[in-house]
C-alpha cells in the first residue's frame, strides 16, 4: 500500500513538473497592432516598417507574450520609441534605419525594422497623345502638327516620373526622370502647388528645374467626383507657344501623357 502511494506522488510530481516546464509555450508570439487601425501603414512580411521624417508618430498596441516588455532601441538618434505602459509610439527623429527589439520576461521577443525616409511617388507613363485645338487649320496642318508634337516629346510610353518629398507639404523635393522604359535618367528638382483651371477643376502644377538648367512645367490633370477621392490620371504640357510661330492659326496645342500606374 505504501509503494503505491509513493508510486502515484511521483506520478502526480512528474505530471505537475511537466505543466511547469511547458507553462512558457503557452504565450502567444510578441505582435504589434495598430492603435488606431491605420491600414495606410503595413508592416512587412520582413517586419519593417516605412515612416517618414515629417510624422508625428505612430501608435501600436504590444500583443502576446507574458504581458510585461521591456524595449531596446539601437538607434536612438533615428527613431524615439515612447512606451506607457499600453501603447507603443514610434516617433522620426533622423533620417535612416533602425532596429527595435520587444522583449518581455520569459524570453519571447519581437525584432521591428524602422526604415525612415522621404516620401516618393512614382509615376508610369502609358500611352502619349497631342491635343490640338484650332478651329481654322486644316485637317492636313493638324496631322502634321500632332506629328511633331510627339516627334518632339520627352517621355514615351513605360517612361516614368519618380518624385521625392522633401518637405511636410509635398510641394518640393528631387525628381528623377526616365524618358523611356530603358532610358538613362534625368535629375533635378521640383516646386508643386494646387490650381483650379478655369472650368473649376483641380490640378498640380509642377515646375521642374533639372541638372542642366532646362526646365519643364506639367500639370496633374486629376478627376473624381469629389475633392476627397481625386486621383491622378494624365500629365499635360503646354506646348502652343512652342509650335504657334509656325502654325499661325493654332489655339492651343498639349502634350498629354496618360499614367498608367502609380507607387
Amino acid at each position: 500500500m505504501k509503494l503505491k502511494q509513493i508510486l502515484a506522488g511521483m506520478v502526480l510530481l512528474g505530471s505537475f513538473a511537466g505543466f511547469t516546464a511547458c507553462s512558457d509555450d503557452d504565450y502567444s508570439p510578441v505582435t504589434l497592432v495598430y492603435a488606431n487601425n491605420n491600414d495606410s501603414l503595413v508592416i512587412n512580411e520582413n517586419n519593417t516598417l516605412l515612416l517618414n521624417p515629417f510624422s508625428e508618430g505612430e501608435t501600436f498596441r504590444i500583443q502576446g507574450g507574458n504581458g510585461v516588455y521591456t524595449i531596446d532601441n539601437a538607434n536612438k538618434d533615428i527613431v524615439r520609441c515612447d512606451y506607457d505602459g499600453k501603447t507603443l509610439t514610434f516617433v522620426p527623429v533622423g533620417m535612416g534605419t533602425a532596429t527595435v527589439v520587444i522583449s518581455d520576461l520569459v524570453g519571447n521577443s519581437y525584432l521591428l525594422t524602422i526604415q525612415i525616409e522621404n516620401p516618393k511617388a512614382t509615376y508610369t507613363l502609358g500611352s502619349v497623345d497631342a491635343k490640338i485645338t484650332a478651329e481654322e487649320m486644316t485637317q492636313g496642318d493638324i496631322n502634321r502638327l500632332k506629328a511633331r508634337i510627339l516627334e518632339d516629346a520627352l517621355m514615351t510610353q513605360g517612361g516614368r516620373y519618380e518624385f521625392t518629398y522633401t518637405n511636410k507639404d509635398l510641394t518640393e523635393g528631387g525628381i528623377v526622370i526616365y524618358p523611356g522604359p530603358s532610358s538613362t535618367s534625368l535629375t533635378g528638382t521640383f516646386q508643386k502647388k494646387t490650381l483650379y483651371a478655369t472650368d473649376g477643376t483641380l490640378y498640380q502644377d509642377i515646375r521642374i528645374t533639372l541638372a542642366d538648367q532646362t526646365s519643364l512645367h506639367l500639370m496633374m490633370l486629376m478627376k473624381g467626383n469629389t475633392s476627397a477621392d481625386l486621383q491622378p490620371y494624365a500629365f499635360a504640357e503646354d506646348v502652343t507657344a512652342q509650335y504657334k510661330g509656325e502654325y499661325d492659326k493654332l489655339e492651343q496645342a498639349y502634350r498629354i501623357q496618360d499614367i498608367d500606374s502609380i507607387q
